[in-house]
């Protein structure tokens, strides 16, 4: 009986319209449009031209010698030219600012660079970018799997610090992976954690059919001479086959036709979309048992949870999970799609594997968890049945 059940819930999800919509068709749209707008995002907006700024060159600013090598390798770059005044109080930044002789101040805030303008425009952009593009490269920085001597940065290299905090202190630069640095690769991972929890509406579908007063079809099931228990965990599985399914297909599409990197190694990125699939149709699932809620309702909470958990992720504003990461550690840590696109940028940019693995642990204990509540109240169900 399970394998029918199981068989008739597979060609079920697939003659649904919506469902194939949401999990397959609708990533694979987004996914195009995301390729349209933002292909040569790495090039685009940063590449041809100069930008100058003041930089305030207090004690906080030597304390973060890599900062100032950063803006040093700038004044002679090949695709941004920076122009950097220093000077060594604020005020004589803003009034190199305000006589317009800079697009920007850069200084120093609690460790963290802070941008100063004036008004909007593309150069003030670019220092926008210069600052994230140091922000992330900072974080990556300080959770290298490196010695004491030696971190990671995005752009997959390792600096050797000679000691202490003095500028000038990098020894060498070595490649780690051959994956150059990317901003857009933010998005379509954040896209396939979005993909992920969007198999939540396969466990909301489950339940449905499962449920006497939602449907006819969940009447006749409340009564047929099968447990529920054995009657939930085929549907699960059914559905949960259709999503996995169609979740390789928009990995597959995104990595061998859009050409969105995970450092060779498809079958871990494989992976990581078929325990992200797991999660979100078991959220589905948990959203879906009060009997009181109509279908529809249901549905809009699953993808409304989902999309914030992808905004989080950094879907939508570039650098915001790492923002968060710095001042909501633990909100990011229990954010599923965080956990799953974190997985992927550890792929592309480590190459070391620990990171990953990490997010993999946290994942499945988010699953432990969910399928650990999710049978306790079906066992509670049961003894009411008797």
């Amino acid at each position: 009986m399970f394998g029918i059940i199981y068989r008739k819930r597979i060609r079920c999800s697939l003659k649904t319209p919506s469902l194939m919509i949401w999990t397959l068709v609708f990533p694979l749209g987004l996914a195009t449009l995301f390729y349209l707008a933002f292909g040569d995002l790495d090039h685009k907006n940063t590449s041809g031209f100069s930008v100058s700024a003041a930089v305030v060159a207090d004690e906080a600013f030597e304390e973060e010698p890599f900062l100032g090598e950063m803006l040093n390798s700038l004044q002679e770059g090949e695709e941004i030219s920076l122009t950097a005044a220093y000077t060594d109080t604020m005020q004589e930044a803003q009034e190199l600012l305000r006589e317009g002789e800079v697009h920007g101040i850069i200084s120093l805030r609690e460790g963290s660079p802070v941008l100063t303008v004036k008004e909007s425009g593309m150069e003030q952009t670019a220092l926008k970018s210069i600052l994230d593009q140091y922000q992330q490269q900072r974080m990556l920085l300080q959770e290298g799997t490196a010695g004491a001597a030696a971190g990671e940065t995005a752009g997959g290299t390792v600096g050797e610090i000679a000691g202490g905090n003095a500028r000038g202190t990098w020894v060498r630069e070595v490649t780690l992976t051959e994956e150059p640095p990317s901003e857009q690769v933010t998005y379509f991972y954040a896209l396939l954690a979005m993909s992920c929890l969007y198999g939540g509406l396969q466990g909301v579908v489950t339940v449905s059919y499962l449920q006497a007063n939602m449907s006819p079809l969940g009447m006749r099931r409340s009564i047929a001479p099968v447990k529920p228990f054995t009657a939930l965990m085929a549907d699960l599985l059914g559905g949960y086959t259709v999503q996995a399914a169609g979740i390789l297909v928009v990995f597959a599409y995104m990595t061998l036709v859009l050409q969105v990197g995970v450092g060779g190694r498809m079958l871990l990125g494989a992976l990581t979309c078929l325990v992200g699939s797991l999660l979100g149709v078991l959220m589905g699932t948990l959203i879906s048992l009060p009997a009181r809620w109509k279908e529809g309702m249901k549905i809009g909470i699953t993808i409304s949870v989902s999309m914030v958990c992808c905004f989080l992720a950094g879907m939508m504003v570039y650098g915001l999970n790492y923002e968060i990461k710095q001042r909501a550690p633990l909100l990011d840590l229990l954010n599923p799609a965080a956990r799953i696109a974190d997985s992927f940028r550890c792929l592309y940019y480590y190459s070391d594997t620990s990171a990953f693995w990490g997010n993999m642990g946290v994942l499945g204990v988010m699953i432990a968890v969910l399928l650990g509540i999710l049978l306790a109240v079906e066992r509670r169900r049961g003894y009411g049945r008797i």
